[in-house]
C-alpha cells in the first residue's frame, strides 16, 4: 500500500528520542510511504515512490499530515 501526497508526513529523525532530541521531528512535504505486511518499506516525496512502486494499491492522502508510527498508549482514568 502507497500512501502518497500527504501535505506533511512526519518522521522521527534518527530513531527513538529521548532527553533534548526529544520532539525533534523531520517533514517531507508532499510525502509518500509505503507499507507492505504491516512493515514501512520506504518513506520519501511522492512523486519518486509513485514512479519506484508504480503497481502498488494507493491511498491519495492529499490534505493530510501522515503520522507513520506514532502512537499514544497511554490512558487518563477518570
Amino acid at each position: 500500500m502507497l500512501i502518497h501526497s500527504a501535505s506533511q508526513l512526519l518522521t522521527l529523525t534518527g530513531g527513538p528520542q529521548k532527553g533534548r532530541t526529544l520532539g525533534h521531528l523531520g517533514v517531507i512535504p508532499n510525502g509518500a510511504i509505503l507499507i507492505q505486511d504491516d512493515e514501512i518499506i520506504d518513506v520519501g516525496p511522492s512523486q519518486t515512490l509513485l514512479v519506484a512502486y508504480p503497481h502498488e494499491a494507493t491511498i491519495d492522502a492529499s490534505n493530510c499530515v501522515v503520522m507513520p508510527g506514532f502512537i499514544d498508549p497511554h490512558t487518563h482514568v477518570l
